[in-house]
């Protein structure tokens, strides 16, 4: 048993729409996105203005269109140009010079690893840090023309040289140049620095192009658009793909939710604004088109690299025949909201707050697995306690007295005389089910419901053929419920 639901947890990663929702942190008030709409629109997505923004307006194709193009020019900025390579020296060529000179170096557009200082081929000094200043003792070498260079090592591994004569006047009248700022000196050869390692190809991104610019654009829409725009559209199949080959019949946009989730694209607004949660097949507003813009904005390659790391370790474990046909149902609503307590795909009120449907982890789980939970449940019991239409008291001894029969028989009712309130309690989470208070259902009639949601329940924990059998309670004909107030 304990196999079985680990594999079943493992596939529910992928199912559950809590799994993959990132907390939507800021957002207090109605206003919730005013911070990522003035993000977006100072860089002209989706506008220049943010007073004009309209968060409530719908997203249209063309506005889409137009946004990740603007995004796009702002990510892949053509390269600037390299700055030109200036070497600066304080000491001029065809300079008069005698007795120690200082020169003070400087090297303009490319990062420095160090310099060398060479007189007539012989290294005179090195210097790492700027400012490079030397001291050039030119008293030690005779007067007359000699050659001064400077070696100029780069960060990156290339190198440059500079060179020009001076004069060395130690013992003549010979006028001394006065040395002044630093002045230009000629670069007789560099070398570009060395083949940076290649580098993986990055994903092809896509463009959306608005084929009716002026229909709004719905929430799948706007996630796929820009799953496709970061390149991971084949991570998206990479989902849908295992999916499917396990006939689990998911959506088509299910790898898409997916890898929209797990990139951070789609806010979960706190549970006090979960009327603000859309389905995915309702329209985007342009509110929510800014998140997903000012999340997109700042992603860099490691995000999306992490993102295809995940998809890529992604895997379905082998799944038994009741596991698959739940799961069919659950991998349905990948990408429906996360909704506080909720259970429907459809509109509800839980805690005070209409949304338009969604889930949250349990109720995910509960809503899909009780239908099927009750299903076999009631087919199990009734099968051993025989037709619905014979009252216990008319039943024979034989079928009371045979092993099992008094407790099949009061099973069988519970089930039988629960079934008007079947339609209330199906759809509400098992949540913890504490076991320390038993109550005999035939006793409370008043029960009846709560009796069936923990015969329901029973089976969650047990499975379907264990529960058939009469469960895992040890106490035959009781029904542990939970105590008034506590359900969840």
């Amino acid at each position: 048993m304990a196999r079985r639901f680990r594999l079943l947890a493992a596939a529910f990663a992928v199912a559950s729409a809590c799994a993959w929702t990132v907390v939507g942190a800021g957002a207090g008030g109605r206003d919730w996105a005013a911070s990522e709409i003035r993000a977006v629109t100072q860089v002209g997505v989706l506008g220049h203005s943010a007073a004009a923004f309209a968060p409530s307006a719908a997203l249209t194709q063309s506005a889409l269109a137009s946004a990740i193009a603007a995004t796009d020019a702002l990510q892949h900025q053509p390269a600037k140009p390299a700055a030109p390579l200036t070497v600066l020296s304080t000491l001029s060529p065809n300079a008069v010079v005698a007795g120690p000179v200082e020169v003070r170096v400087d090297v303009l557009g490319r990062e420095v690893d160090h310099v060398d200082l060479v007189l007539d081929g012989e290294t005179q000094d090195t210097q790492f840090e700027e400012p490079f200043a030397f001291a050039l003792d030119t008293g030690t070498v005779a007067d007359g023309l000699h050659r001064v260079s400077l070696e100029v090592t780069f960060g990156d591994g290339g190198y440059a040289v500079a060179g020009w004569p001076i004069t060395v006047a130690n013992t003549t009248a010979a006028p001394r140049t006065r040395l002044g700022p630093a002045v230009k000196v000629p670069v007789t050869r560099s070398s570009p620095p060395a083949a940076s390692p290649r580098t993986a190809p990055s994903p092809a991104r896509s463009l959306y192009h608005a084929s009716a610019p002026s229909r709004p654009v719905t929430i799948e829409q706007l996630d796929a658009a820009l799953v496709g725009y970061l390149g991971l559209g084949g991570a998206a199949r990479e989902i849908r793909q295992p999916l499917q080959d396990a006939g689990l019949q998911p959506r088509g946009t299910a790898g898409t939710e997916a890898v929209a989730r797990l990139l951070g694209l789609r806010l979960n607004h706190p549970s006090g604004q979960d009327d603000l949660e859309l389905l995915p097949s309702q329209p985007a507003s342009r509110a929510e088109a800014a998140w997903s813009f000012a999340q997109a904005l700042h992603l860099d390659q490691w995000a999306t690299d992490s993102a295809q790391h995940a998809v890529d370790d992604f895997t379905l474990p082998e799944l038994t025949s009741w596991q698959r046909r739940i799961l069919v149902s659950a991998v349905h609503y990948v990408g429906y909201p996360y909704v506080w307590g909720g259970t429907s795909p459809t509109a509800q009120t839980l805690f005070g707050v209409h949304s338009v449907g969604g889930f949250d982890c349990l109720g995910l789980r509960v809503a899909r697995l009780q239908a099927d939970a009750l299903r076999r449940r009631v087919a199990a019991r009734e099968r051993a306690a025989g037709p619905d239409d014979v009252p216990d008291e008319r039943r024979g001894p034989e079928e009371r007295t045979r092993p099992g029969g008094e407790a099949a028989a009061r099973r069988r009712d519970v089930l039988r005389r629960a079934r008007p309130h079947l339609e209330a309690e199906r759809d509400r989470p098992c949540g913890a089910l504490p076991r320390e208070r038993l109550v005999h259902p035939v006793e409370r009639p008043g029960r009846h419901a709560a009796a069936l949601r923990r015969l329901v329940c029973e089976e969650l924990r047990v499975g379907p053929e264990a529960a058939a059998r009469g469960g895992s309670d040890g106490v035959e004909g009781w029904i542990p419920v939970r105590s008034p107030g506590t359900m969840g």
